[in-house]
């Protein structure tokens, strides 16, 4: 049984005290919770070079990435993201073009393999 964690989303009307429920729609799985936090990435191999050195996925399917010294562009930048599978997440690269990547999770790196064969991790 798969685990799902539920927000709890709120309308504050002009009058009144705030209207609170929970969201099926805004459902995040065992997967994205721990997607989410900020991953410093730990590989220097020279096909990561457009890869942000710094991302953050956020809870709300958002993601936030920095770029390192010396970079000029990455393909993450500022976008969405969506957990498609246990092992798998879509991620809006710069180009706004929503490309899947394989992903794990062991221990405290965070694995991801493009689609050239790139295999690069974040802790």
């Amino acid at each position: 049984m798969e685990n799902v964690w539920k927000p709890y989303w709120c309308s504050i009307p002009r009058t009144g005290f705030p209207n609170c429920e929970l969201s099926d729609d805004l459902a995040v799985n065992d997967e994205e919770k721990h997607l989410q936090g900020k991953w410093k990435k730990i590989t220097t191999a020279k096909c990561t070079v457009g890869y942000p050195d710094e991302i953050e996925f956020f809870e709300r399917p958002r993601v936030l990435a920095k770029n390192g010294p010396g970079q000029s562009f990455i393909w993450w930048d500022a976008g969405s993201y969506e957990v498609t599978g246990p092992t798998e997440v879509t991620i809006s690269i710069a180009t706004d073009e929503k490309v899947p990547y394989p992903f794990s999770i062991a221990g405290d790196i965070l694995s991801f393999v493009d689609r050239d064969g790139c295999e690069f991790q974040y802790r």
